[in-house]
């Protein structure tokens, strides 16, 4: 069966080419194959006929071999279309030579009608090759997408295909080209703050450190709202111990999002590195108001009491004292069952329970622990 494709190409050329062409019979035939379908015998034909010199610049024959190629591309049931996976781009070759080579303009509306359908298909052709892990292919594709949309015929500023032409690019490690595509988009506007923590992390690959974080600080002042930016902002920090910095931005993001116990989990780190255990406590807790189940929080909540409980206990010497340090010992233990119950093999915890326990008394509790501990071993 005819693609749709080829019927509503060939009847424009079919017209076209008696009108304007005196045919060779190899180029006649070669039109005739294509227009039955018979795309084993066209190609053999066509084979042929650029092996001549007298072909090299005829625009007719380049039409009808992209035709011929677009036709293998697009109709996956004939046996050359496994056999020529790159039909899709021989076709685009013929037709740019087409192009070149047809000065009269004798085809271009049958030219740029073919291209118009590859425009769309060299898109699907790439996500294709993009999702089985052939990224020069599906880069080549989205480059042919983006080479075809700036045609003065066409000018459309297909911004998916320069998003997915960034994303081969990277994959490739042809970080330079990423680059230029994302620095497009930036451009159009799309993708708004996305773009620039993109771009970002392209620099950041590149090891260009100075970029990678003014591209950032960039991203922040047009989109001042993007809390990615923020976070990867606040995680790069983080990495290279700016405390100071790490704080700034911190805040601003719990500024914009109050509702990540993550972010308080960190904030939390950060004051107990400056060794404030009154707002590393808050903010703990806070993070646990949130997700009540957040682990590292509990976690590190119930070592903070677990720390002053036992500072406490080894001082202490009147009942007041006796009191403070057993109410924090309750409150670790509070926090690390939380923890117990998500990781129960974790043994720090259980041998800081074990502890616990063993100072106030609770030996019933403190067995169950040895028997938990034992079985670890």
């Amino acid at each position: 069966m005819k693609s749709k494709l080829l019927v509503l190409l060939v009847l424009n050329l079919f017209i076209i080419g008696n009108i304007f062409s005196q045919k060779t019979d190899d180029l006649a035939n070669l039109i005739s194959k294509v227009k039955e379908v018979k795309l084993v015998d066209a190609k053999q034909i066509a084979d042929k006929l650029e092996t001549k010199t007298e072909y090299i610049e005829n625009p007719e024959f380049w039409l009808y071999k992209g035709l011929l190629y677009h036709t293998i591309y697009d109709t996956p049931t004939n046996q050359l279309h496994k056999q020529i996976p790159d039909a899709i781009e021989i076709a685009y070759s013929s037709y740019k030579l087409a192009l070149k080579y047809d000065t009269k303009k004798t085809y271009n509306t049958q030219i740029f009608s073919a291209l118009g359908y590859l425009t769309n298909q060299f898109m699907h052709y790439g996500l294709e090759q993009f999702n089985s892990g052939n990224y020069d292919k599906s880069l080549k594709a989205f480059e042919n997408t983006i080479e075809l949309n700036a045609l003065p015929e066409i000018m459309f500023n297909d911004t998916i295909a320069y998003y997915n032409a960034a994303l081969s690019a990277e994959k490739l490690k042809e970080y330079d080209k990423a680059i230029g595509f994302y620095k497009t988009l930036i451009a159009f506007k799309y993708g708004e703050g996305k773009m620039y923590k993109d771009l970002s992390e392209v620099y950041k690959n590149k090891g260009n450190n100075d970029l990678y974080l003014q591209t950032l600080l960039e991203g922040i002042k047009f989109y001042p709202e993007d809390n990615n930016l923020y976070i990867e902002l606040i995680n790069h920090y983080l990495v290279v111990s700016d405390v100071d910095n790490a704080f700034k931005y911190i805040n601003k993001s719990i500024e914009i999002d109050g509702t990540n116990a993550g972010m308080y989990f960190v904030l939390g780190s950060l004051y107990e590195s400056k060794n404030d255990n009154i707002n590393s406590e808050k903010s703990y807790l806070k993070s646990l108001e949130i997700d009540p189940n957040y682990d590292d929080a509990a976690y590190n909540l119930g070592v903070l009491y677990y720390n002053r409980a036992k500072n406490l206990y080894t001082h202490a010497k009147t009942k007041n004292e006796k009191e403070k340090y057993e109410a924090d010992f309750n409150k670790s233990l509070k926090y690390f069952k939380i923890v117990e119950q998500n990781e129960p093999n974790d043994k720090n915890v259980l041998l800081s329970m074990k502890n616990i326990y063993r100072i106030l008394g609770m030996q019933k509790e403190k067995a169950e622990i040895d028997k938990k501990l034992e079985g670890l071993k």
